[in-house]
């Protein structure tokens, strides 16, 4: 994996999200090919050329950090009759955190006792959609731009991004959040699964660690 970059994240994050807000006011310029800039002045809460944006606290779960234990398990998706499909991957997850199942091709980890805005991982065989990877790549990104208009997320951005994954900044229920998705391929080099590891700014170096033993260590396996 190359696609992500620990400044560049860090850096969105810290600015403030997507684009981030002007933190200054510029005068029209009083000659050709030359700006002045107004003297700081107090800004008020309701200045309408800066918008306040606020931020729910992070929870103060301990950060996810490298190095984690991890056991490697089997994962088959399940078919239209509820019967084990020809998909499967062999794909190491965190020893003791919760898994949920949501009877098709989901699978999602969080470590228990943990607030849902902590750090989590999840994973989706996609096999069945025979989607090539920039294909799959690119419906992921969709989804979020869609989230995003409809207000479900707030301040999408994407950054890093390579023909194996991207990994994209947002706002979730006023939660600023981040997730380093990675799409593996099958021999044909079509899409067979997707995984995100997501969490808070305190999380990435641990967020990157898991995604790079994932992608290092996962197996596609097909029946025929």
């Amino acid at each position: 994996m190359r696609w992500w970059v620990s400044g560049a994240v860090l850096l969105a994050l810290v600015v403030g999200g997507a684009g981030g807000y002007a933190v200054g006011s510029r005068d029209e310029p009083s000659s050709p090919g030359r700006s002045t800039f107004a003297d700081p002045v107090p800004v008020q809460a309701d200045h309408p050329r800066l918008p306040v944006q606020l931020y729910e606290p992070d929870p103060d779960d301990k950060p996810l950090v490298p190095g984690i234990p991890l056991e490697q398990v089997r994962l088959t998706a399940l078919n239209a009759k509820g019967q084990p499909s020809k998909y499967s991957v062999s794909v190491p997850i965190p020893k003791e955190w919760d898994d949920s199942f949501n009877g098709v091709s989901r699978w999602t980890f969080t470590k228990a006792g943990n607030d849902t805005m902590s750090f989590g991982m999840r994973l989706d065989i996609i096999a069945g959609d025979k989607e090539s990877m920039d294909r799959a790549i690119s419906i992921r990104q969709a989804q979020l731009r869609s989230a995003n208009a409809q207000g479900n997320l707030h301040d999408v951005e994407f950054s890093a991004q390579d023909d194996s994954g991207f990994t994209v900044t947002f706002v979730e229920d006023g939660y600023r959040r981040i997730s380093m998705e990675l799409f593996i391929p099958d021999p044909d080099g079509n899409a067979f699964a997707a995984i995100a590891v997501y969490g808070r700014e305190r999380d990435l170096s641990g967020i990157e660690d898991l995604v790079s033993l994932v992608d290092a260590n996962i197996t596609t396996i097909q029946r025929p």
